[in-house]
């Protein structure tokens, strides 16, 4: 199933849709707890930056006191990249300071890097430069800055398409879904299910349209 996916359209929080993106990649962070293998016994923060984010808007924080930080970046593009990459080195100065016990430091933004073309350096160039640079000068053994763009993000939605509505105000059916439903409450009913005395009603088309099956198919044909 490909997934038609605009961070323009990200959810408003507070009047902006940077804050949505900021809260979408904290939860994104949250809930990816197995997959980042977070320790049993960690907790999630989420910071509001209100007063000064100390360059993380969220980390989690282990039982031995490492912690895993995120900082979010609502760049739609690169266009003036000095200045966007300025601020990512920016939290960096911040998050050094005020969580030096981190061993992972993921930046999220909305879009992918671009590679070298034509000899020019090349966002990804310029990542790769500041994630040298800190790995060697963050006093904490084992540091790790990671980058997720478009692409992580969108993998990670592709796995939990119940969040697409919400943050994305989309309603989407997954065939699948309507099967194992249809299954689930076809047994539930039992023999009240009988399709050989089914009564086409007038609203039938509608059903129809919602399954994608073969008799909406046909009409096109």
């Amino acid at each position: 199933m490909t997934l038609d996916i605009n961070f323009n359209n990200i959810r408003i929080i507070d009047g902006k849709k940077d804050k949505g993106f900021e809260e979408f990649c904290c939860q994104v962070l949250h809930l990816k707890e197995k997959d980042l293998q977070i320790p049993k016994g960690s907790y999630f923060y989420r910071i509001k930056g209100d007063g000064g984010d100390g360059g993380t808007e969220g980390y989690w924080k282990f039982p031995n006191g490492n912690e895993i930080g995120m900082q979010a970046k609502y760049f739609l593009n690169l266009d003036t990249p000095s200045n966007k990459w300025k601020q990512v080195k920016e939290s960096l100065a911040k998050v050094k300071l005020s969580h030096p016990n981190l061993t992972k430091y993921i930046i999220c933004f909305p879009i992918d890097l671009t590679d070298m073309q034509n000899n020019k350096i090349s966002n990804r160039d310029r990542f790769n430069e500041i994630k040298k640079t800190w790995s060697e000068e963050y006093n904490n053994p084992g540091f790790e800055l990671e980058f997720w763009g478009f692409h992580e993000l969108t993998a990670f939605i592709q796995k939990n398409i119940n969040l697409i509505p919400f943050w994305f105000d989309k309603t989407m059916f997954k065939q699948d879904l309507i099967n194992t439903n249809f299954e689930q409450f076809k047994t539930i009913i039992g023999d009240r299910y009988q399709p050989e005395i089914h009564t086409y009603l007038d609203n039938f088309d509608y059903f129809d349209y919602l399954e994608q099956n073969h008799n909406f198919i046909e009409i096109f044909k």
